[in-house]
């Protein structure tokens, strides 16, 4: 959902956020969307969060549009100023189409004895992607070992885009010694040496 436009609202910013009641807290992930030169702010906030809905609550500003929008796992919080209906509606639909995509691709997923969720990649493997992921992702197969490594290990080690790192050591790993360039002369004196 980091969409660059959206109802003509331009994407701005994606922070991690929480939800907290009492004691209990909750990750969130709040992603804002604005009209650029208004002379009154047109703005879209939403927040992803697991915090049940009873437990959101943001803020009391009488002027803006408020909603939780449930799914299965997590809830989003849409909270907008000076949109109009077609523009909230817009970001809705957007949302609900993201949703229940992650939701598709996350039935695909089985559990193993630990809690722990298991299975292939079916989405490009990046930080945008990376709820998207189950807890552990199938590696190897053809002539490696197949198995599975921990999503939270496969980001540690290769950073926030684990599919491009990936290709990028394949290629370095696939180099062979006549399509290494070397400077002639020393392709020559080896040569002659032999």
């Amino acid at each position: 959902m980091q969409e660059t436009e959206i109802a003509g609202l331009t994407f701005e910013t994606a922070n991690l956020a929480q939800a907290q009641k009492s004691t209990q807290i909750y990750p969130s992930l709040q992603i804002q969307y604005q009209k650029s030169g208004m002379v009154r702010e047109t703005a879209i906030d939403l927040m992803y969060t697991s915090a049940p809905a009873d437990e959101i609550h943001w803020g009391d500003d009488s002027d803006r549009y408020f909603d939780i929008l449930d799914f299965d796992t997590f809830r989003v919080c849409v909270l907008a100023w000076n949109c109009t209906d077609d523009e909230i509606n817009t970001v809705t639909e957007a949302i609900e189409t993201a949703a229940n995509s992650v939701l598709e691709i996350s039935k695909e997923y089985r559990l193993n004895s630990h809690g722990e969720t298991y299975g292939c990649a079916a989405v490009h493997m990046d930080r945008s992607t990376y709820d998207q992921l189950s807890d552990l992702i199938a590696f190897g197969g053809g002539s490696c070992k197949e198995g599975y490594v921990r999503k939270t290990e496969l980001f540690e080690a290769l950073g926030d885009d684990p599919d491009d790192a990936m290709n990028h050591l394949m290629q370095d790993f696939n180099k062979t010694d006549t399509a290494i360039e070397a400077p002639r002369s020393t392709f020559m004196t080896r040569r002659a040496r032999t």
